[in-house]
């Protein structure tokens, strides 16, 4: 396994460390477009969230690449967040006849939710989000298809 790690302080300064860090990642698979905007989503929301405001936030950012995915763990220190409350009223949108089949961009044009956290379930195999929210992992399938345009229909989430 190979496993890169970088730390920087500010949103701005994370466009060299994409550069980097996709760099390598490209190296084992194929260019995966939405997998890189739901780590630019993630961290975005790092910093965004960060107690210590956008361009102060500090944040890690470890890319571990296995023979079969690659997973990024991005960690800051940012206001509470329930992680479980979220996880339930995504639940809640599977529950409701209105919503079960809307596509994500139509649910989120109704409301004031962010839709990085879309971008990351649509574009990855799985993500994990520790309860307080200052810790998310990322992961997608080196053999996902990378050119097809993911379903974002709520209830295939």
């Amino acid at each position: 396994m190979e496993i890169y790690n970088y730390n920087f302080v500010g949103y701005a300064a994370y466009e060299d460390i994409a550069k980097k860090a996709f760099d390598q990642i490209n190296k084992s698979m194929n260019k995966n477009f939405y997998f890189e905007i739901a780590a630019n989503e993630a961290v975005l929301n790092a910093a965004k969230y960060s107690i210590f405001g956008l361009n102060d936030a500090e944040i890690s950012m470890t890319v571990l690449i296995s023979d079969t995915d690659v997973s990024i763990i991005i960690k800051s220190v940012t206001q509470p967040f329930s992680a479980e409350h979220y996880r339930d009223q995504l639940y809640q949108l599977l529950d409701n006849p209105d919503t079960v089949n809307m596509k994500w961009g139509v649910y989120t044009g109704m409301t004031e939710r962010s839709r990085g956290f879309w971008y990351m379930l649509t574009a990855c195999e799985y993500i994990i989000v520790n309860n307080d929210g200052n810790e998310i992992t990322i992961c997608t399938r080196k053999s996902a298809n990378n050119n097809e345009i993911p379903n974002t229909q709520i209830s295939r989430l």
